[in-house]
């Protein structure tokens, strides 16, 4: 079953979050995506080439922390204020994609200009 958890984010600051998942099967999965987008793909949309960030558990952005939840990080991201989505999908050894959790990421404005 998909969590849905909407977040916050103030632009121009670094971007973590621990993102608690329902499934008791984390340890199992191959391979964990994280993705942001300023909206919601075509069905012919077939990669991440449009989404605002996309990361892997294996490219550093994405770090397991036991089986039921998952520590996302994200140096200075270029997201746009306003309303965005994400989700977090995983794959299983023999293929299968579940989506863990999906949601709307509210990115507001910085006030402080001068870093």
């Amino acid at each position: 079953m998909t969590k849905v958890v909407d977040l916050i984010h103030v632009r121009g600051d670094t971007f973590s979050q621990t993102l608690s998942l329902t499934s008791g099967l984390v340890s199992a999965f191959d391979e964990v995506w994280f993705t942001v987008r300023s909206s919601v793909p075509a069905d012919s949309v077939s990669d991440e080439t449009d989404a605002l960030s996309s990361g892997t558990l294996t490219s550093g952005e994405i770090a397991g922390n036991g089986q039921q939840s998952w520590s996302v990080t994200i140096d200075n991201p270029n997201w746009p204020v306003g309303r965005h989505f994400y989700d977090v999908q995983a794959r299983t050894g023999s293929g299968q994609i579940f989506t863990l959790i999906r949601g709307r990421l509210k990115v507001f404005e910085d006030i402080t200009r001068s870093r």
